[in-house]
């Protein structure tokens, strides 16, 4: 059964941006006071008429009681606690203003927001600061609870061997995820990242699942491949549906090496015998391969006496040359 729970968020304290943000439940609170303190931290007293919540932030700008939000039946209502430098509600200073889904508030240069989320009703509600997150991997850190949710599905799915897709626009972090999800997995081996945009054509397969050397221009050396290399590990194929400059994508270029591969090896598999069948049928094959029939000996004859030319002619009388005539030839003359 899932329940509406609403939390504050500091996002950023311009004196500390390294700081990170933070979130506190809401529960119950019908009153919050913001203002200048020590340290971060927030404080809920409880009384019969409801709970209190008193914010503190260490920004030189704040007065010692900046802000008040109050509940009310339509939603949170902010007003100015007749501080020296002002609150701001998405840009604009305000004594008083309703709060709507979304709005951001500026307090001395630290700028808070209030979001409500579903959640289990039998998960309990929790404030979380961004130092709490240290452990975890950079993109497994988040304030939301509803992102949080999902990252928790991943965990679990990061720890089997099913494939994930990971779907976002340039720049959203995708590599970022792969590598916390790579961390959670616990496999021994690497990850390893593959930009689909750079692989060459007709060289796909061997970029993927690797080469020995000689096996094409330009193949100097021994090569493992990518697939390989991640033995035991991650294959990340990033960019893998954009609009590559390779001509394959995803479909038709390293999935499509990949299936081709995994064919190839079923193929193989199928093929295979006992090992002494094969080493018999190999021992076998070579023995044939090394026989010549008489056609080939015949030619290999023919092309030596053509290539002994003038020198394989012998003298007769007088120091005229003759060609060395069949026996049967010679006694007829």
């Amino acid at each position: 059964m899932l329940a509406q729970r609403a939390y504050l968020f500091v996002v950023l304290e311009g004196a500390r941006p390294l700081a990170g943000g933070a979130r506190y439940a809401l529960d119950g609170v019908t009153e919050i006071q913001v203002g200048r303190g020590d340290r971060r931290a927030a404080t809920v007293v409880r009384d019969p008429d409801g709970a209190r919540m008193t914010l503190e932030l260490p920004s030189p700008i704040l007065s010692r009681v900046h802000a008040r939000l109050r509940r009310s039946p339509a939603g949170w209502a902010l007003e100015d606690a007749g501080s020296r430098n002002g609150t701001y509600v998405n840009g604009q200073r305000i004594a008083r203003a309703d709060l709507q889904p979304g709005d951001l508030v500026e307090i001395g240069h630290a700028f808070l927001t209030i979001g409500r989320f579903e959640e289990r009703a039998d998960a309990p509600a929790r404030d979380l600061d961004a130092a709490d997150l240290a452990g975890e991997p950079a993109g497994f850190r988040t304030l939301s609870p509803a992102v949080a949710a999902r990252l928790e599905e991943l965990r679990r799915a990061a720890r089997s061997d099913v494939n994930i897709l990971l779907v976002g626009e340039s720049g959203t972090g995708k590599e970022v995820l792969a590598r916390g999800i790579h961390h959670v997995s616990g496999r021994p081996g690497p990850l390893v990242a593959v930009n689909c945009n750079t692989l060459k054509e007709g060289l796909t397969e061997s970029q993927l699942f690797g080469h020995v050397r000689g096996a094409f221009s330009g193949a100097v050396a021994d090569a493992v491949g990518f697939v390989r290399a991640a033995d035991r590990g991650t294959l990340l194929l990033a960019t893998a549906t954009s609009t590559a400059t390779t001509p394959r994508s995803v479909s038709s270029g390293a999935s499509w090496a990949i299936r081709r591969a995994t064919r190839r090896r079923s193929e193989r598999a199928a093929r295979t015998t006992s090992s002494s069948g094969r080493s018999t049928s190999r021992t076998a094959s070579r023995a044939g391969s090394s026989r010549r029939s008489p056609r080939q000996t015949s030619w290999r004859r023919r092309a030596g006496r053509a290539s002994r030319g003038p020198a394989s002619r012998r003298k007769g009388p007088a120091g005229a040359s003759t060609s060395r005539a069949p026996a049967s030839r010679r006694r007829r003359r």
